[in-house]
């Protein structure tokens, strides 16, 4: 299923691309990012009835200011992409995005509530096409199909 991505110049040859989610009902974008590890979304998008657990194994979020971000994890959270053609349940680590949020508000004018990164690009991503800013990813499967 091809969902159109958006691309945002942040400043003089610097872009990135930007996807649109809804997510506990909320319209938003999220960042597509291939250099991220793993799928963030920020703690203020979750409803209050979410209940974050804490890794296992600590986990240390890293931006390119090389300051550290503390995280945890919520299981199951349901991401609908393509005006809700496509619904899929993953795991992500919740963090404080603020500084991420202002940094795109001011540059773009758009409101940034996540990442979606590797793990989201090697289980749900076919194909990225750049020249006409889509992504193509998989359908689930139907019941009862191999």
């Amino acid at each position: 299923m091809l969902v159109p991505l958006i691309l945002v110049e942040l400043g003089p040859q610097s872009y990135h691309l930007l996807i649109e989610v809804r997510m506990y009902g909320v319209e938003t974008s999220f960042v597509l990012d291939s250099g991220a590890s793993r799928s963030l979304i920020d703690s203020t998008l979750l409803p209050a009835s979410t209940v974050p657990i804490d890794l296992v194994e600590p986990l240390v979020a890293y931006g390119v200011d090389a300051g550290n971000v503390p995280v945890r994890l919520v299981h199951g959270v349901e991401l609908s992409l393509g005006n809700g053609l496509w619904i899929r349940r993953m795991d992500f680590i919740t963090a404080d995005l603020s500084a991420m949020r202002e940094l795109y508000a001011e540059a773009s004018g758009r409101e940034i509530f996540g990442v979606l990164g590797c793990d989201f690009l090697l289980s749900c991503c076919t194909s990225i096409n750049l020249i006409n800013r889509t992504i193509n990813l998989r359908r689930l499967p139907k019941k009862g199909s191999l």
